[in-house]
């Protein structure tokens, strides 16, 4: 039997044999992966939005019955906007680039090659850490603990703790 791989239509729309619909359209084109080919039940989407605009985007949707949801944006800046729950294995991102988080950024973690580790926030709000014990630690193996806070707040300390001599008790 002879098969097409692919059929290109009037509408300049691309049918793949493999599931891989290519739509033409004018003001965005997309690209939709069905579960079968010989029907529109369309269950991923991906859209190429405004793209003769400033502010080109690529948009990743899944449907669910007839409705689409768009799960990823992906700007002209190359900035990623997950529309739900993200959950990676691990986040690898390069040395200077940053985690932002808050509606003005205000919390910022990143790592400077050959420096030091950050956390900043500038919001209005403290930066609380909450745990049921805390342990700073070298990175020499095995690690050695220079500092462990304790669930009840007890402090121990490593070695020679210097104190001002302003300090009192």
């Amino acid at each position: 039997a002879n098969t097409s791989a692919l059929t290109i239509a009037g509408s300049y729309d691309a049918t793949f044999a493999g599931n891989v619909i290519i739509h033409n359209s004018s003001n965005a084109p997309y690209i939709d992966f069905v579960e079968n080919a010989d029907t529109s039940d369309s269950k991923a989407r991906i859209t190429m939005d405004q793209i003769d605009g400033d502010n080109g985007q690529l948009i990743f949707s899944t449907e669910n019955a007839t409705t689409l949801t768009t799960a990823l944006t992906i700007s002209q800046t190359q900035t990623a906007t997950f529309a739900g729950q993200v959950v990676p294995n691990e986040l690898s991102m390069g040395d200077g680039k940053k985690i932002l988080l808050g509606n003005g950024d205000d919390f910022q973690m990143w790592h400077a090659a050959g420096e030091n580790t950050y956390l900043r926030e500038t919001g209005e709000g403290a930066t609380v850490f909450q745990s049921n014990g805390w342990y700073f630690q070298n990175t020499a193996s095995p690690a050695v603990t220079g500092v462990h806070f304790t669930d009840a707040g007890a402090a121990t300390f490593a070695g020679t703790v210097n104190v001002d001599s302003d300090f009192k008790v």
